[in-house]
């Protein structure tokens, strides 16, 4: 996934909560935009337990959430 692809769907406005899943299989859960940080091909995410950072092509699904969930 490209970086200007990934923005344009997580920064879609109005926002919508995401789940960003990995190849790896990790996922996260965006439930607002300034959980979130795109630079170049990275991406940082905040979660309860800290911080992640991932390269954008390592990203293989971004799917919008119903109600957050």
């Amino acid at each position: 996934m490209t970086g200007e692809d990934f923005r344009k769907f997580v920064f879609r406005s109005p926002f919508r909560a995401v789940r960003i899943t990995l190849e790896s299989g990790e996922s996260f859960l965006v439930r607002h935009p300034e959980q979130i940080g795109v630079a170049g091909g990275m991406a940082l995410v905040v979660t309860n337990e800290g911080f992640d950072f991932f390269e954008l092509p390592r990203v293989v699904s971004v799917r919008q959430l119903r109600n957050g969930r």
